[in-house]
């Protein structure tokens, strides 16, 4: 299986208008996969957060948490 460790940009979202994604910065995650633990931080228009996750068959599962 191939790691998810690395800075993934992201390109467009259902939940935001194309003018907020980039509203401070081109929106970005960055992850690091240890085994099948995968941490990392985001910035997505305004809002900047933590995420926390783990691997399930071939895809990422994640919680996130809105920095203040």
């Amino acid at each position: 299986m191939a790691s998810f460790t690395g800075t993934w940009k992201v390109v467009s979202s259902p939940d935001f208008e194309e003018d907020y994604l980039r509203v401070e910065v081109d929106p970005y995650l960055i992850l690091k996969q240890s085994g099948e633990r995968v941490e990392g931080k985001f910035q997505v228009g305004l809002q900047t957060g933590t995420l926390d996750g783990w691997l399930e068959r071939q895809k990422y599962v994640f919680d996130c948490e809105r920095s203040k």
